[in-house]
């Protein structure tokens, strides 16, 4: 698998979840899937954040550090409102993971039986608690005055922000997710796909799937009134 002068991946990616292991909440929670260093840049900060607002966590790491064989490098929080998981993958890189990460929502979906919110970990949480009686898909669907940060970006790629993503644990739930793993294993990948193809399937399955679209104070991307909202995404390693 290479990359052409475009940044699209040449060929498709492998979307299997390998070596699944680790300790699966048991009830409602964040989800935060993540490489090791992004988490050591970002991580301490998110889970407090949370925490400090009654928060359960669940981090998932793809390729953690190896801290001798058969023994992971994972961090360690004085609380059980933390819970770790992780998994391998031969051929990972950063446009493949945007992507790849809702294989992983699917596999922790379908062993649990509670809901969850998905965001991204380089950011915090400000105020307020989130909500998790919804039973179906929640996006955030970017008004038009928006895509003056994604300028470089087809609108049609660029419709939703999966900063912030929530779900519900059912049947019809995961079928939808399958879906959007089934469509991600066939594309060349480039950078934002992971947001076009949860658009699309936003736009040509809303009703069948009981899609949301995510309240506006729940996330911001603007430095200047990051405190009105509940999780400031810092966004592009800020």
């Amino acid at each position: 698998m290479n990359f052409n002068n475009s940044g699209r991946l040449e060929g498709v990616a492998d979307f299997n979840v390998y070596n699944f292991n680790g300790e699966l909440p048991t009830n409602n929670f964040i989800l935060s899937i993540i490489t090791p260093d992004y988490y050591a840049k970002y991580g301490i900060k998110f889970v407090n954040s949370a925490i400090e607002l009654g928060e359960r966590i669940h981090l998932h790491f793809i390729n953690p550090y190896v801290a001798s064989p058969g023994v992971y490098e994972l961090p360690e929080w004085d609380t059980d409102l933390v819970t770790i998981t992780t998994s391998t993958h031969p051929n990972m890189s950063k446009v493949v993971f945007n992507c790849y990460r809702f294989s992983i929502v699917k596999e922790i979906m379908d062993n649990v039986n509670c809901n969850f919110w998905m965001f991204d970990i380089d950011g915090e949480f400000i105020k307020g608690r989130l909500d998790y009686s919804h039973d179906g898909i929640g996006v955030f669907v970017r008004n038009k005055e928006d895509y003056r940060v994604i300028t470089e970006w087809d609108e049609d790629w660029s419709g939703t922000y999966l900063a912030a993503f929530y779900i519900s644990s059912n049947s019809e739930n995961s079928k939808c997710i399958q879906l959007y793993i089934d469509k991600a294993s066939k594309l060349s990948l480039k950078w934002c796909s992971c947001q076009g193809i949860m658009y699309r399937l936003y736009q040509e399955y809303r009703t069948e799937f009981n899609f949301f679209q995510i309240e506006d104070t729940i996330i911001n991307i603007w430095p200047e009134n990051k405190d009105e909202y509940l999780f400031y995404h810092y966004g592009k390693g800020q």
